[in-house]
């Protein structure tokens, strides 16, 4: 995308409590107990994924993505801003494989055994461990592909292979 960052001091706005109010506001309208809650905004505010940018701060794994977003100087405010957001005690995390969307139509390019063949436990910032972008706006309802059922399948496939699926906070532990 075209200005996707345009600044630090605009950027990293869009983090922290801006996010994590609503969503505490929602799990507590919801019923949630005041533990789920506290887990979910610990979360929320140490574990993050910078939108249109494969910027790594994880531990000891770094890495930029100058050319992720156009023109230069917002490919180089996301570097910044993971750095910031790093420095301020979080744990910025990209992505070691896509399961490539069409964003026309917000809908998977392809189902889920393909997205099982591309998987190659090699590519990882972290041997062994690899973090897989999928996108929330591919499994709403209709379409010509069922992404749950997808999702299933894929799931299914690597779990028979060994693999393992975990959420990011445990990234460094395990």
């Amino acid at each position: 995308p075209r200005n996707a960052y345009v600044g630090l001091d605009d950027d990293i706005t869009w983090f922290g409590q801006i996010n994590i109010d609503p969503t505490t506001l929602a799990l507590e309208e919801a019923g949630y107990k005041e533990d789920a809650i506290n887990f979910v905004t610990k979360t929320m505010r140490n574990n993050i994924r910078l939108p249109f940018s494969n910027n790594w701060r994880v531990g000891p794994v770094k890495h930029d993505c100058y050319a992720c977003t156009v023109p230069k100087s917002s490919g180089k405010n996301g570097v910044e801003l993971a750095k910031a957001l790093n420095n301020e005690g979080a744990s910025v995390f990209g992505w070691d494989i896509e399961w490539k969307m069409d964003f026309s139509i917000y809908r998977y390019r392809y189902g889920g055994e393909a997205m099982f063949y591309r998987l190659n436990s090699t590519y990882g910032q972290i041997p062994g461990k690899i973090v897989v972008l999928t996108h929330d706006l591919a499994h709403r309802p209709g379409g010509d592909v069922n992404a749950k059922d997808e999702l299933v399948k894929f799931m299914s496939l690597s779990t028979e292979k060994g693999y393992e699926f975990k959420t990011v906070d445990t990234y460094l532990t395990d």
